[in-house]
């Protein structure tokens, strides 16, 4: 296994699997040693004289690799349980280092991996959905931060019930702001993408007091990189880095607008940059 690569939960049930089999194996050994000692020393209280001192003298011998055998087995399974242990501990901090604990969405840095992944693939085309909220701060400074904290769960919750685990990675940018990757996704798909957001976001809503329902809405930044020819690793990596900004461009505008959802385009190859802005509010 590479170095920095996290077990699956699949791949540590399967070294505690082991473990316990190897240790089931050396208990039957050890099982079958016991016996096999106690028929000896049964054997040797049947028979006297010089024999009976050559057959003591076996058995003596016998102890140590006896000994030696248990002290292994102990070792074997307390090693293959800690391995276990560890390896499933370290699952759950690497887990914690990728997710944001307030919404339990993939966090930043989580989304910088993935991006990556992105730009080592055959094709990097992909697009990017920017989604802030709207005067959040207005909602902390009326109904306190709990509250605010609510939304941004209510949200979290909102979104990942529309996007499938394998169409994208929605993650929690820092804040109110989120961000949506579509690998492999053109605009016309992102933007379908982009309906389904708003449509889950114009039903979600927090309550700070009891038959009080504050409607929580955000605005919407639309990217998309379309990979027309071969790249290098860094270059792709730099082209969709200027996603980011294009995408953060496209929300500033659909902020300003308020009218829509503001979108934006660039695509890798010969030709000018194509940018494209529409909206604002969902």
């Amino acid at each position: 296994m590479a170095r920095g690569t996290a077990l699956s939960s699949g791949q540590i049930r399967v070294l505690g699997l082991q473990a316990v089999l190897i240790g089931c194996c050396l208990l039957l050994a050890v099982a079958w040693a016991v016996e096999d000692w106690r028929y000896e020393r049964h054997q040797f209280a049947t028979v006297g004289g010089a024999q009976a001192e050559e057959f003591r003298a076996w058995l003596e011998r016998r102890v140590a690799p006896f000994a030696l055998g248990s002290a292994l087995l102990l070792l074997t399974v307390n090693a293959g349980w800690y391995s276990a242990r560890s390896a499933r501990r370290l699952q759950r901090e690497r887990r914690r280092a990728l997710q944001d604990p307030l919404t339990h969405l993939p966090n930043r840095r989580a989304f910088d991996r993935r991006l990556q992944q992105v730009a080592d693939g055959r094709r990097c085309t992909a697009s990017l959905l920017f989604i802030d909220l709207d005067d959040f701060k207005g909602l902390n400074d009326s109904y306190g931060h709990l509250v605010g904290d609510a939304a941004l769960r209510e949200v979290a919750t909102a979104m990942q019930s529309v996007i499938a685990e394998d169409e994208g990675l929605c993650c929690r940018w820092g804040g109110d702001e989120f961000a949506i990757l579509l690998p492999g996704a053109e605009r016309a798909q992102a933007e379908q993408v982009a309906s389904r957001v708003a449509c889950a976001l114009e039903k979600v809503r927090v309550s700070p007091a009891p038959a009080v329902a504050v409607p929580v809405r955000g605005s919407i930044g639309i990217a998309t990189v379309a990979d027309d020819r071969p790249e290098a690793a860094c270059d792709r990596t730099e082209h969709l880095q200027r996603l980011l900004g294009i995408a953060d461009a496209a929300l500033a505008e659909a902020k300003r607008s308020r009218s829509g959802t503001a979108s934006a385009a660039v695509r890798i190859g010969p030709g000018p940059e194509v940018h494209q802005g529409r909206g604002s509010i969902v």
